[in-house]
């Protein structure tokens, strides 16, 4: 998929696209100069992408959401984001690592307008895969966590098999479970109470079975 979508100017919208990725090695320069207002990895398969340099270059998204981006065959992040002025926010995990990256020169290159989430400002000394991480006290970095969704009753900003556990002691009334969690977290198909349809409903969200966490997952209000 290298440059695939090079200076497609009108493109507004991938998810419709239906790409199958899951054998894909290169998407270098994949989305160079595309005018797209946001972008999600959420229908991207990356589990074999080894090279994602300069794949965003010059792009004019503002947010992106790194959320189910996976990383562990990713080697070259080297101008991945290079020139994109308008980006502010990338949202992420505290997981989402790249173990394997052995060339991230000028990753940030040029985001002036790019704030982790502690309030952590894009800067020429600090543009390398060193920077990819969640910017929290004592540890710098340009990414930010995404707001709190439905289903992740534990608050550790992911959806996993623990929080259906906590989610099924919940229903059950099981000791001081109730006290100690946020109901509405628990409460993910909204019958405005906590039952064991819902830590159902969140192992499957955990599992990534069907398309539960696409249906389920959002952000709480």
């Amino acid at each position: 998929m290298y440059r695939m979508f090079y200076q497609c100017w009108r493109l507004k919208d991938i998810d419709k696209l239906n790409l199958n990725t899951s054998k894909v090695t290169n998407m270098s320069g994949m989305f160079v100069g595309t005018r797209m207002k946001s972008f999600t990895f959420k229908n991207f398969d990356t589990s074999k992408v080894t090279n994602m340099s300069e794949m965003f270059f010059n792009a004019a998204i503002e947010v992106m959401d790194l959320t189910n981006l996976k990383t562990d065959s990713l080697t070259d992040t080297s101008e991945m984001f290079h020139q994109m002025s308008y980006l502010t926010t990338i949202y992420a995990y505290d997981n989402l690592k790249f173990p394997n990256v052995t060339s991230s020169k000028d990753m940030f290159q040029s985001c002036y307008v790019l704030v982790g989430g502690a309030g952590t400002k894009f800067t020429a000394a600090n543009r390398d895969v060193t920077y990819a991480r969640v910017d929290k006290a004592g540890q710098p970095g340009y990414f930010t966590l995404p707001p709190r969704c439905y289903g992740d009753v534990n608050g550790d900003g992911n959806v996993t098999a623990d929080d259906a556990i906590i989610t099924a002691r919940m229903a059950a009334g099981y000791g001081d479970y109730n006290k100690k969690y946020e109901e509405k977290y628990a409460d993910i198909d909204g019958s405005g109470k906590v039952t064991a349809d819902d830590a159902i409903i969140i192992a499957r969200c955990a599992a990534d079975y069907g398309s539960y966490r696409e249906k389920y997952i959002k952000p709480a209000v």
